[in-house]
């Protein structure tokens, strides 16, 4: 890559789509849509961006992130979800719609959670992963 050249970043939503920033621009403000179109919260590159100066302990920050990728796994399962929908020859719409408002339900959940609220953290750690199971269970 030269100097002064654009960015390339794939959107984290869909593969595929891309946004370009140079170099001298901040590319942490994507626009993020799911496959329906829909906005998805996004205040910035990472679900870290909004806290606060805190001290982790690494059992702290292992779960933290442990809880962000089960959201995460969630919204996965989703789409999963919402593709094996669509590849069928008629697809349930109502499926697809509900699929894409709990992901969109989802996304806002992952942008509250916080390092310092211990329960939540392990609460969404458990329940986010069954969920994803459950909606992966219903793919047939």
């Amino acid at each position: 890559m030269k100097a002064g050249e654009p960015l390339t970043v794939l959107s984290r939503v869909r593969a595929g789509e891309k946004s370009t920033c140079s170099p001298a621009q901040q590319c942490s403000k994507m626009s993020l849509r799911n496959e329906g179109g829909i906005n998805m919260p996004n205040s910035g590159a990472s679900i870290t961006d909004q806290l606060g100066p805190y001290e982790w302990s690494n059992e702290e920050t292992a779960a933290f992130e442990a809880a962000i990728e089960a959201v995460n796994g969630a919204v996965g399962a989703y789409s999963a979800l919402i593709a094996s929908e669509e590849a069928k020859p008629e697809p349930d719409q109502a499926v697809i719609a509900e699929a894409r408002t709990a992901q969109v339900r989802l996304a806002h959940e992952r942008e509250g959670l916080r390092p310092t609220d211990r329960e939540r953290i392990a609460e969404a750690r458990a329940s986010y992963a069954q969920l994803a199971r459950e909606v992966l269970g219903r793919i047939a």
